[in-house]
């Protein structure tokens, strides 16, 4: 694990640095993509190129203008351009760590789309490489929304996410563009699918009453009636967040019912009738992935990203939780030790693959695109073009596609 001021490429084993071998590790995210004639495209999705001069979009920086070699709204196969009659919003899924950023960006190259992100944390600016964030110069040859949208101590939600989608699609379309979402946060996606959750409102006189008495000093009744409605919810909300305290009271009191089952009930409307691919990987590969992946974070300056947010302002409850930020805040804090940090995120990490692997196995119409370290880029971004092209949907004979079963511990 790395520690405050280590040098470069040196990493801590059994408290003393040591040299990483073959440079130091990679992250599985492809770097410097500038159009389809770029050497890059010619590697494999299992490349795991150099961070140490990766480019990131710093607060204040602006990313490079584009190329000017794509053509919006178009396909481009060399120098063939097809206008596109309709423009479906693709959605192109799958596990962390599964190589969605650079399959992304060959992808969008070769269909004239934008890249719409669908991932909670990369709407934190600053928080760059615990992320795997696009770099500039990836967001430089294609261009990406919903991105570095708010500082890491302010607060986000589904429903701002929502609202920022819908402009941001509305002003994809308006260049002739396809709208591509890349991502695997699940409730943005069934958000976008689905809409919001709808649960009654309740009347004002109830909010009223509920936020006097919190005012005059009846917060701890109120934590301990939400314990006793709706416990998964007051395991989940911070003890201070007044605002969504009481929305869940006041949920409960309205309709006799908990707030996390309504959420519940909304998550499990699986149906998904919009053309989507995941990316699946090898489970064993996929394991091997994150550890590199991680250690690639680490020497590439995740430790000083952080320091850098603390001494800014800090990080939100949200933005605290993100994995591998919330082991090294730990850590600094001196509340683990930073080898137990590093296997802890690692662990986490791979937790949170089988559960979004779980995620995707509900979807019955969701095709999935097997991935290994060999696979080509630009040849992996030409299958899932095919794929999408031939998306017919789940209301058509033959709409059923394969259905992930590669699980990850």
């Amino acid at each position: 694990m790395l520690a405050p001021g280590r040098q470069p490429g040196t990493r801590l084993a059994a408290g003393s640095p040591r040299p990483l071998g073959n440079g130091g590790r990679r992250l599985a995210v492809a770097l410097s993509i500038r159009g389809l004639d770029h050497a890059w495209l010619a590697g494999t999705v299992g490349s795991l190129p150099d961070l140490s001069h990766a480019g990131f979009h710093h607060p204040g920086a602006n990313p490079p203008a584009s190329s000017g070699d794509a053509v919006p709204g178009k396909f481009r196969r060399g120098s063939t351009a097809i206008v596109l009659k309709s423009c479906p919003r693709w959605f192109l899924l799958g596990p962390t760590a599964s190589g969605k950023t650079a399959v992304s960006v060959a992808l969008a190259d070769l269909c004239g789309a934008e890249i719409l992100s669908m991932d909670s944390m990369l709407v934190y600016r600053g928080m760059d490489l615990g992320t795997a964030k696009p770099s500039v110069e990836e967001r430089g040859s294609i261009r990406h929304h919903l991105i570095d949208l708010v500082e890491p101590w302010q607060t986000f939600s589904v429903a701002r996410y929502l609202e920022a989608a819908e402009q941001a699609e509305a002003e994809v379309r308006a260049r002739g563009a396809r709208p591509l979402y890349v991502g695997g946060t699940g409730l943005y996606l069934k958000a976008l699918t689905s809409g919001l959750l709808q649960v009654p409102q309740a009347p004002a006189r109830l909010r009223n009453e509920l936020e006097q008495q919190w005012a005059q000093g009846g917060e701890q009744l109120l934590r301990d009636e939400l314990q006793r409605i709706d416990p998964a919810a007051a395991e989940r909300l911070h003890p201070s967040d007044a605002k969504r305290i009481l929305r869940a009271i006041e949920v409960y009191r309205c309709t006799g019912r908990p707030l996390s089952e309504w959420q519940r009930q909304w998550q499990r409307q699986a149906a998904l009738r919009e053309p989507a691919v995941a990316l699946i990987w090898p489970r064993e590969i996929l394991r091997e992935r994150i550890a590199e992946r991680f250690d690639a974070m680490l020497d590439a300056g995740l430790v000083e990203e952080i320091q850098r947010i603390r001494a800014r302002g800090g990080f939100s409850l949200t933005a605290a939780k993100a994995l591998g930020y919330r082991q090294i805040l730990q850590a600094l804090d001196g509340e683990i030790g930073w080898e137990e940090a590093r296997e802890q995120a690692i662990t986490k990490t791979r937790v949170l693959i089988r559960r979004q692997m779980s995620w995707l196995r509900s979807f019955p119409d969701l095709h999935c695109q097997e991935v290994g370290p060999e696979d080509r880029i630009k040849d992996l971004a030409a299958a899932l073009l095919a794929r999408f092209q031939g998306w017919p949907g789940p209301d058509l004979e033959d709409g059923s596609g394969n259905r992930p079963t590669t699980e990850s511990n």
